[in-house]
């Protein structure tokens, strides 16, 4: 199957945006997502069957240079994690899925929720 999907892009009110990514198979890749306003919170939930690899979310403020997150936010296990609050002030954030096994079959959804 084809590496990391954005399968939705829903706007829950005004303030909250939920974005679903699907990966399946040994593909690796970024998907990334630019946020245009100040956020409050940025969780992450990777659930489905995770073989091998990693997913780690990095920030960047140019679309171009991304780096991990001073705290970093890595899953090699399927759960939730949050981005600290003083690593909120980037414009882009980006999934990077990498080793991935062929047996794995992921969804990840992030969560962001805006100041104003």
């Amino acid at each position: 199957m084809a590496a990391p999907a954005l399968s939705t892009d829903l706007n829950r009110g005004t303030r909250t945006r939920v974005l679903t990514y699907t990966q399946s198979g040994a593909n690796d890749g970024n998907v990334d997502v630019e946020l245009h306003r100040p956020l409050a919170a940025l969780s992450a939930q990777l659930v489905g069957t995770f073989t091998a690899g990693t997913v780690a979310i990095q920030g960047s403020n140019d679309n171009s240079n991304f780096v991990a997150l001073p705290t970093a936010v890595s899953f090699s296990a399927a759960g939730i994690k949050s981005v600290a609050q003083a690593d909120l002030g980037y414009r882009y954030y980006r999934a990077a899925f990498s080793s991935m096994n062929s047996a794995n079959s992921l969804t990840l959804t992030l969560v962001a929720k805006m100041l104003v």
